[in-house]
């Protein structure tokens, strides 16, 4: 699954099948700003939605040098129950 966040504060979430075709598109609305701090050291993603059958939810991240080429995958956390 993938989610963008759009700039009226919805977020589009995509889901793959294992061949990168698109099974599944949705939007969700937030009454919250969501705020990315790119000079911060260390920021926190939260993933809201998530559906209750879902066993993991991996984050990829990687740095402006050298485009993807160091990419990590980060394993989410459950906080609170679908985030």
């Amino acid at each position: 699954m993938e989610t963008e966040i759009l700039p009226n504060n919805s977020m589009m979430s995509y889901s793959y099948d294992s061949n990168g075709n698109i099974l599944k598109k949705s939007m969700e609305y937030s009454t919250e700003s969501y705020t990315v701090s790119t000079s911060a050291s260390s920021y926190d993603i939260y993933l809201k939605g998530v559906s209750e059958c879902l066993e993991q939810v991996s984050f990829p991240t990687w740095t402006e040098l050298n485009g993807q080429d160091d990419i990590e995958w980060i394993n989410g956390e459950k906080v609170a129950p679908g985030v």
